[in-house]
């Protein structure tokens, strides 16, 4: 440790005289415990990135807790589990009404987002032939039972490569998925089309 010391000290100063070396060591040694109790300090303190990232994390489970109730409310079931198609982040089950989130998103910090696309599909369920009559739309597949919100909004850019892979309606059903879930209101927004439309 010594050599790498002497060695940094060197590449900042030129030459350090073996002499001024052990002063500049205490010299130093002062400057990082100072500079280790700031540290301190500052991530003990109610505006440090810590403080502010766990009050994040709060609030995101205080919003994924009222919407996973909202969802509850008008008849559908929220699993913590993963979900039956491998890879998925989140799903909905039209048949049974049943939204099965990944747990993996809470560790990526996604589990709000993820609930609100989940969500959207809900709404746009409530808006199709599964109002009052879950699954049975004319078709067999996804696009049969959900329908479109017809919102009006601008698609998000980022989200463009995710639903493009889809055709017709259900490219449709997921930009307004993604739309929304990008929004900075997205919880507000998703349970005020879950109230209004199931």
């Amino acid at each position: 440790m010594n050599g790498l010391f002497y060695t940094q000290l060197c590449t900042r100063q030129n030459v350090v005289a073996p002499s001024q070396l052990n002063a500049r060591r205490a010299f130093g040694s002062v400057v990082q415990f100072v500079a280790s109790l700031s540290l301190s300090a500052h991530l003990l303190s109610p505006h440090s990135a810590l403080a502010q990232a766990d009050s994040a994390a709060q609030a995101d489970s205080a919003e994924f807790s009222q919407l996973q109730q909202t969802l509850e409310s008008h008849g559908f079931t929220v699993l913590l589990d993963l979900p039956p198609r491998s890879g998925s982040y989140g799903l909905l089950q039209v048949s049974t009404r049943t939204i099965w989130v990944n747990p993996v998103v809470f560790d990526l910090e996604i589990a709000v987002p993820t609930l609100v696309h989940e969500a959207v599909h809900a709404a746009q369920l409530c808006n199709g032939a599964g109002n009052g009559s879950a699954g049975q739309g004319a078709g067999s597949g996804i696009e049969s039972s959900l329908m479109p919100l017809n919102l009006g909004l601008p698609p998000y850019a980022r989200a463009y490569r995710l639903y493009t892979r889809y055709t017709g309606t259900r490219r449709t059903l997921e930009m307004e998925a993604y739309t929304i879930q990008a929004r900075t209101d997205r919880v507000e927004y998703v349970t005020n089309l879950l109230n209004s439309r199931c």
